[in-house]
């Protein structure tokens, strides 16, 4: 791994165990407390839902983090548990190098988000609320039908996009009741740092609901 690639100290991460079974595993959430000398990995104990995870020693994990290249990730093993001050720690050490996990399909998310939509010459049109979103488009509510195939911006309203327009073109604007219309919009012409931006709010908003167990 290369200095850009290391998960820092203090960042959360992710630990997937791995099993020689056929069946799906949950990943539990944890945080690097250090890293020493020989470049291996001190973390705090993963959880989910309240529930600790329990680790042996050579026990093998995938461990996954986020950088600006994006959902990135190593596999390791454990090669020590620490009992610090009634705190259990284990330190891991990398068995590969950095993979970037690639996506076919982009995870959509439900959310609750305020959106701005523009025209195509960047006039203010309409105020809307996102019903859920992806790397790939975006789906919001509005009392504004739109026509098919126009071209917008959006501003999403999210720290990750500081205000950054979002060109998107129109797929379908379908009336939902008497008074409000459901509008899906696909990103068109985005550059991979905004999208990256908006993959990882649908990262940290999937992780902050999986460590409520939702």
């Amino acid at each position: 791994m290369t200095m850009y690639d290391k998960p820092k100290i203090g960042e959360k991460i992710e630990i997937l165990p791995l099993t020689t079974l056929n069946k799906k595993q949950n990943s539990y959430f944890s945080r690097v407390e250090d890293v020493d000398e020989q470049q291996n990995y001190v973390i705090t104990q993963p959880i989910l839902s309240r529930k600790p995870l329990h680790l042996k020693i050579d026990q093998k994990l995938k461990l996954i983090y986020y950088s600006q290249r994006g959902q990135l990730y190593f596999f390791c093993r454990v090669i020590e548990i620490i009992n610090k001050k009634g705190l259990v720690l284990y330190k891991l050490k990398s068995d590969s190098p950095v993979g970037r996990i690639q996506r076919r399909k982009f995870f959509r998310l439900d959310v609750n988000l305020k959106v701005e939509v523009f025209s195509e010459d960047k006039q203010f049109i309409k105020s809307a609320v996102a019903k859920d979103i992806s790397g790939g488009g975006i789906r919001v509510v509005s009392n504004q039908k739109f026509d098919q195939d126009s071209i917008v911006f959006c501003d999403i309203k999210t720290e990750h996009l500081n205000g950054e327009l979002i060109k998107g073109k129109v797929i379908r604007s379908n009336k939902i009741d008497d008074h409000y219309y459901e509008t899906a919009f696909k990103f068109i012409d985005i550059d991979t740092t905004k999208r990256e931006s908006i993959i990882k709010f649908i990262f940290e908003m999937q992780r902050k609901l999986l460590e409520k167990g939702f």
